[in-house]
Formats: structure tokens, sequence, C-alpha cells
């Protein structure tokens, strides 16, 4: 039992692969430590904690489109210039047309491709690649009726960019075309003003009371009365729902009118009612601490 932890040990150190994943390939290869580290570098687990601590925050967003359903997700990579690499392309392209049954990014990166799952899969490309890959984002949206409508900003390839937009447009109408020539002016409101949320009830209640609370410690250091200072903390919400809510926004395209006129003067023209099911906008890198370096900095890793 102790020769195999010290053979355990060995492996973690030279592998800098995690111990779960080090005691798989021993029981996989039998205890033979070069045979492991194979099976390791195949996975692309070995040296996996010596990226673990890298940034991924370049890569491609990505959607697929089919009928009724589609999903959105982000495949990373360390370096623009990986993303701009066939081997990464073909990998998004491969995920994005595996993971349309999927409904959440556990289930995505479980799926298979061919004998490995999709996570094992990306780490198997990072080992090859040498950068570290990363599956950080999937959504699903779909639709009973109408259509899904979306919007890509900075293209890279078929499907893929910076900036990446769906939407749910539920409806009966028969005119799919005008459902998604208004579906597609939401996307591109959604891309140029980054709501949070598509329907003011998604706002959480404690976002809604950090931002009063905020403004509510502003408003005391102006030493308003406090009857006022609810007053004001109305007109603030009201203006965050406005910020933050893609129903509740300005329409960029005419400032005269709200999204909300622009889905109602469309219900008037095609007859129907219309409603929105799903909404995901993913930027690339978004939420990504990036790490800054100097050009110093970086020659002297070079050199060392």
């Amino acid at each position: 039992m102790s020769n195999d932890i010290a053979i355990l040990k060995q492996l973690r150190e030279i592998s800098g692969a995690g111990m779960g994943d080090c005691k798989k390939a021993l029981t996989e290869t039998g205890n033979n430590i070069e045979e492991a580290m194979v099976w390791l570098r195949k996975k692309g687990m070995a040296s996996a904690a010596k990226k673990a601590d890298r940034v991924a925050s370049e890569g491609l967003v990505g959607i697929n489109i089919q009928g009724t359903q589609a999903v959105i997700l982000e495949l990373n990579s360390e370096t623009d210039f990986v993303a701009k690499n066939e081997s990464f392309r073909g990998l998004i392209k491969e995920i994005l047309s595996l993971t349309i049954s999927a409904n959440s990014l556990e289930e995505a990166i479980s799926t298979k491709i061919g004998d490995v799952t999709i996570e094992e899969k990306v780490a198997e490309s990072s080992g090859i690649i040498g950068e570290k890959l990363a599956l950080r984002r999937f959504k699903k949206v779909s639709v009973k009726n109408g259509v899904i409508a979306s919007y890509i900003h900075t293209s890279e390839m078929p499907n893929t960019g910076k900036t990446c937009v769906l939407l749910g447009v539920e409806s009966d109408c028969s005119n799919k075309d005008a459902l998604n020539e208004l579906g597609k002016k939401l996307c591109m409101q959604a891309a140029a003003m980054r709501p949070r949320y598509l329907h003011s009830s998604e706002v959480e209640t404690s976002v809604l009371e950090k931002e009063k609370e905020i403004s509510r410690e502003q408003l005391a250091a102006q030493k308003k009365p406090e009857a006022v200072i609810e007053k004001i903390l109305e007109g603030k919400i009201a203006k965050f729902y406005e910020d933050n809510v893609l129903l509740n926004q300005i329409f960029v395209m005419d400032n005269k009118k709200t999204i909300g006129d622009v889905v109602k003067e469309t219900e008037k023209a095609l007859g129907t009612t219309i409603s929105f099911t799903g909404f995901a906008l993913f930027k690339l890198g978004e939420g990504v601490e990036k790490k800054e370096e100097n050009f110093a900095d970086e020659v002297a890793k070079m050199v060392q």
C-alpha cells in the first residue's frame, strides 16, 4: 500500500495533474508510471495543475440554432492566437453541433465526443495545444412556437464571434420573418446596451436592495430629508430597470420609443401577441479577471 502511495505521489509531482486523475491513470495502466504519464498526456491532464492558475479569457462565443431550440456557449483559450487556430475552431464547431440537446453546462460537458466526454476532449486539446482551454459558459434557449432570433458581433467564423445574443420570440403568428426581424433588432439592442435581464421580474430582490442601500447612503450623506430620499429612490430604481432590463430599455434605433413600444407596434401590425421565453448575451471574457503584466515581466519569464 505504501509503495502505491509513493508511486501516486511521484506521478502527481512529475505530471502536475490532479490526485484523482493520477490515481485513475495508475489504475488504468497497472501502476506503470511511464504508461500512466502517457495516459495523462493523451487526456490532456498532464501539467493541468500548472495551467490551472493561468487566465483563459480569449477564445470564441458560438451559437447553434436548430428550429425551436438553440444553444450558446463560450470556449476560452489563453491567447487570441490559439482562438484563430483551426484545431480550436474545429473543436468549438464540434461542441456546438453535439450539445444542442443539452440543457445546462453540466449536461454539455458530459456529452460524448466519440469515446470521451466534451470535458475530457477539452482537457485533451489543452494538452495538445499547450494552453489552458475551458468551456466556461453554456445556455439553452427554446420556444414552443415562434422563432429564436440571434445576433453575432465581430464574427470570426460562421456562428461564432466575440459577442453573441440569443432571444426566444414566442408567438403563434405565421409570419416568422417579421418575428425574426423584431428579434434581431432586440438582439442588436442587447449587444449594444448590455442588459443583465430580459424581464423586470427576473431582477433579484437582493440586487434591488443593494442598489437602494448604496443610493440611500449617498443621499443621506448629502443631508437629504428621509421623505425626499424615498422619492428619489423610486426614480433611481426605475432608472436601474431602464438600464439593466432589456424590455424596459429605450430603443437605440429610435430614442422616442421604448422596447415595449416597439413590441406593441409589432403585435398590432401582425395581429398577434408576442412574449419572450429566453435570453442570453455572452461577451467573450466577460467576468474573467485578466492578469496585467508588463513587457519586462513577460521577457523575464521567457528568460527564466
